[in-house]
């Protein structure tokens, strides 16, 4: 994720949402040099991929072009 932000570029934002059975905001959508440390802590027993995109879409600006990434260890539960 560091390097996908260091590539970003100028006025480019980026937010960050952590998910496992919830989804969380990590960081609200802004420019980025470095994510760092995480420091939202999902619950882990479950995987809600929905929630997750839904929490992300609904952080996208009105006014930006849109587009997700979504990283998983794409086991499924």
């Amino acid at each position: 994720v560091d390097e996908a932000l260091q590539t970003t570029p100028p006025g480019d934002r980026a937010a960050v949402v952590v998910f496992g059975e919830n989804a969380l905001v990590e960081r609200a959508p802004a420019s980025l040099a470095a994510l760092g440390r995480l420091s939202s802590v999902p619950v882990t027993t479950r995987t809600n991929i929905q929630d997750a995109l839904q929490l992300g879409l609904a952080l996208l600006p009105a006014d930006s072009q849109k587009r997700l990434v979504l990283l998983s260890d794409g086991g499924e539960n």
